[in-house]
């Protein structure tokens, strides 16, 4: 099984959302971890690369490529028997480990600086809106809601592994191949999303996002030459 980094980095403040609250102060929340640091659910990031690279695929008809591959080959679908090829994790801030376990020994020596509370406001804020009745100028009733928005500039890395068993079984040659156009296919969803959460008309979750091999080069490049038909 063939592992690979996804990097994402958000270029402007981003409302990601849970799709939950917490209690009846905040109405949409962040997803974080038993210290209070964000991450991005693997089922989220899968969603967001399947839209993106439904795109890609349509382009790629258009032009007339055979090169991409079909999306549910690569994310699977609904009732189908056998698993997709593709296996996605969690996305956690970049050295996500070594933060983690400093941030561990922190909150025990100085509970009262270094709590769940504290370390949430290091990576986001809270923003409040409301709806405008636009005969009067005045606030909705009941309308004002509490967001938690994730700060830009945060990295957040996670694995992304393809089974190299799961296409032609004993045959390396055309295993080897598959692989490759599994890789590229997702290189090109990763390079093509370019935006995640709420409001992103409005200037939010605006993202740079790129698929690596395990040390760490972009793969864009070789994914462009090979969808060009030079590296088969």
């Amino acid at each position: 099984m063939g592992t690979y980094l996804i990097k994402l980095t958000f270029r402007s403040d981003a409302l990601p959302g849970s799709g939950e609250g917490f209690g009846s102060v905040i109405d949409q929340d962040i997803v974080f971890d038993d210290l209070g640091i964000p991450y991005i659910p693997a089922k989220r990031i899968k969603g967001l690369l399947r839209e993106s690279y439904e795109e890609v695929y349509q382009i790629c008809k258009n032009n007339g490529s055979a090169f991409c591959l079909e999306a549910d080959s690569l994310f699977g679908k609904p009732g189908q028997q056998s698993e997709s090829p593709v296996y996605f994790s969690n996305l956690f801030v970049e050295d996500y480990k070594n933060i983690k376990n400093i941030l561990k020994k922190l909150s025990l020596k100085f509970p009262s600086i270094f709590n769940r509370e504290s370390i949430t406001e290091a990576f986001t804020y809270l923003r409040q809106q409301t709806a405008i009745d636009q005969s009067t100028g005045n606030a909705l009733p009941h309308s004002l809601r509490t967001l938690r928005v994730l700060k830009k500039g945060i990295t957040f890395v996670g694995d992304l592994k393809i089974d190299m068993g799961s296409s032609y079984n004993n045959d390396k040659n055309k295993n080897t191949q598959y692989i490759k156009n599994c890789l590229y296919c997702l290189a090109l969803a990763c390079k093509n999303l370019k935006r995640m959460g709420t409001k992103r008309t409005r200037g939010f979750g605006e993202i740079d996002c790129f698929l690596a091999d395990s040390s760490g080069k972009d793969l864009t490049e070789e994914a462009i030459t090979w969808l060009s038909g030079g590296n088969k």
